[in-house]
């Protein structure tokens, strides 16, 4: 129930922020259809589920990560530019899960394919042992006209996180902060 409550409370986040005009995107423009912005965000989650470097090939070298998510509970994002910045938490990513899942896939186009929605439930299982960690993912990934992802913003739950990695609420671990 916590679960269910906590995904329709990020799900209600998200469609907000989505109200919000984005002034230098123009919607008129896209090349990207809808269709097309589905098969990318799925293929995203697919080379990442696969460990496959191919993930970077979706990506813009300019590309804004925002995480709405801040186990010290500030509201400020922990924001990473730049395609290299990104690359050290794909890395993090394969290096540190044996396995790697993105369950219940629920992917939305919105603005012509420009920006997409996606809601999961990632359950990965940390290398070197049997532990699974599991929890519910909302993201919105906005993209360029040509299909490339350039501005990517994650939420998860922090409570969650805490308890599977030992993190008080409130305090700010390395594996996490940085």
């Amino acid at each position: 129930m916590k679960t269910r409550t906590l995904s329709l409370f990020l799900s209600a986040v998200v469609l907000l922020s989505s109200c919000q005009e984005d002034d230098d995107m123009n919607m008129t423009d896209s090349m990207v259809t809808e269709e097309e912005s589905v098969r990318i965000i799925n293929s995203l989650f697919d080379f990442t589920e696969a460990k496959s470097t191919e993930v970077y090939d979706l990506l813009s070298t300019d590309i804004i990560v925002s995480f709405k998510m801040n186990p010290n509970g500030s509201i400020q994002d922990e924001d990473l530019v730049g395609l290299e910045a990104i690359r050290g938490q794909i890395t993090f990513l394969f290096d540190n899960f044996s396995e790697i899942n993105y369950l219940d896939r629920r992917i939305t186009p919105a603005n012509n394919g420009r920006t997409v929605f996606a809601q999961c439930i990632i359950s990965n299982v940390l290398e070197g042992s049997a532990s699974s960690f599991e929890n519910v993912l909302i993201y919105r990934f906005d993209l360029d006209e040509t299909g490339v992802i350039d501005k990517w913003e994650e939420y998860l739950n922090p409570v969650t996180n805490g308890e599977i990695f030992g993190i008080p609420l409130g305090s700010c671990q390395e594996i996490l902060c940085n």
